[in-house]
């Protein structure tokens, strides 16, 4: 029977599991934008009350129900932690996987696979894949910095100005790139009198860039895409397992 009390409270946990993802692909692709706050999801103490009562209708109406993160946040406001994400993520994963193999030997011709379930899930890889194209433009931002800092310039014209992106949280969910700083135009005066491009007082204009601060700026970028590209992998798996679902 596809209303028995095991078979829904499946249902309902694939349901769950999904809006999780969702959440988790959309902390990930946020995670440099200032004062965003992690979005958790919950609904397995539902789920379980729901089930001992032996209702399969009060099964079927369990919705997962979503908070703010309470956890402490960086100077720019924002709490989400890249690796408490990404093992959240590989874990929902494989809950979302083993349910799914459970629920298809339930299954004895093929079914609609409910838009409840799918569209969370198709909704992560949009937001994973709106993150990574936030930081591959961080990437390549960095690179120009590091390939411009030693531009030289005379004193009479600005330096190249450093670029700097800034993120924000996209309606309906994922990230984007709102704004692209730039850098103090003065750079720094150094002292070679023997450069061609010297003034009278023998000083060129170079960009003001640490590059160490670059440096680390593109570790940090990489791994925020890498961590990305990785969600939108674990969101397709799961899209996948939920389409064999109702197939025989």
């Amino acid at each position: 029977m596809f209303d028995d009390v095991s078979s829904v409270a499946l249902t309902s946990a694939l349901r769950g599991l999904a809006s999780r993802q969702r959440a988790i692909a959309n902390n990930i692709s946020n995670i440099e934008t200032p004062g965003f706050h992690a979005t958790r999801v919950t609904f397995e103490d539902s789920l379980r009350e729901a089930v001992g009562s032996g209702d399969s209708g009060a099964v079927a109406d369990v919705a997962p129900s979503s908070r703010t993160s309470l956890e402490p946040t960086r100077q720019d406001g924002n709490n989400v932690n890249l690796d408490t994400e990404t093992l959240s993520s590989v874990d929902t994963n494989l809950r979302y996987q083993a349910r799914a193999a459970r629920r298809r030997p339930r299954v004895q011709r093929a079914a609609h696979v409910d838009a409840d379930r799918l569209m969370p899930i198709f909704d992560a890889i949009g937001m994973a894949q709106s993150g990574a194209a936030v930081y591959r433009k961080w990437i390549d931002a960095v690179s120009d910095n590091i390939s411009n800092m030693n531009d030289v310039t005379s004193t009479s014209q600005a330096a190249y100005q450093a670029k700097s992106i800034e993120a924000g949280e996209m309606r309906g969910g994922g990230a984007q790139v709102v704004s692209v700083g730039l850098g103090s135009a003065e750079g720094r005066l150094v002292y070679q009198p023997d450069h061609p491009l010297a003034d009278a007082k023998g000083y060129v204009r170079y960009p003001d860039i640490d590059l160490g601060e670059q440096m680390g700026q593109a570790i940090m970028a990489q791994r925020g895409y890498q961590a990305n590209l990785s969600a939108v992998d674990r969101a397709r798996s799961a899209y996948e397992a939920a389409l064999q679902v109702g197939k025989g």
